[in-house]
């Protein structure tokens, strides 16, 4: 708090207090890091994961990206993870589609992103796309000595269909013994069961 005296001639003092208030306003508040959309553009996300799952089994391998920001970019780049080179750009308003791009092969996705907005420095933030195919689980016993007295081994074999690099089968056999879990490799191959 200030004070302020003016005197008059007449020897009469006269006081004044005031509070200097200065607007600062910080740019570094403003430099926030990006956040994008979700496909389905309900929630942005600092590290946003798109997920694609084709359930038709005549549809294409392929999934459609569009990156959508809720702010104004002044610059932006993109590496989309699929070794398709990078996506740069200009300025760019808030809500409108910043970057396209297809996944033509099923797999997993880091897409790196990169954006300026005035008076700030560049920021990135990564995301995973997960471009993949349905799988159908199914597990067949055998027909032919399938019943025997306890302790009696059953051999099943892993019939699924579409399964990927991401995808996990677990058997449970609904008891103590340890569950096993296979990857892609465990379609076909016979596992047993006492």
């Amino acid at each position: 708090m200030g004070k302020l005296q003016v005197r008059k001639a007449l020897g009469l003092v006269l006081s004044l207090q005031f509070i200097l208030v200065i607007n600062f306003q910080s740019t570094h508040a403003q430099c926030l890091n990006p956040v994008l959309y979700d496909v389905g553009l309900a929630t942005t996300s600092g590290t946003p994961v798109w997920t694609n799952c084709i359930d038709n089994s005549l549809s294409p391998n392929t999934f459609t990206l569009n990156l959508v920001s809720n702010h104004d970019i002044q610059s932006f780049s993109v590496n989309w993870g699929d070794l398709t080179g990078i996506t740069a750009g200009g300025a760019i308003i808030g809500g409108n589609i910043i970057a396209s791009h297809t996944f033509t092969t099923l797999d997993s996705f880091t897409v790196s992103y990169t954006e300026t907005i005035a008076g700030c420095a560049p920021r990135t933030i990564t995301g995973k796309v997960y471009n993949d195919r349905k799988t159908g689980a199914s597990a067949l016993p055998p027909t032919l000595g399938s019943s025997g007295c306890v302790p009696h081994s059953i051999t099943f074999v892993n019939q699924s269909t579409n399964p990927s690099p991401h995808t996990r089968f677990t058997w449970d056999w609904g008891n103590t013994e340890t569950n096993i879990t296979t990857g892609l490799a465990g379609v076909g191959v016979p596992i047993s069961h006492t």
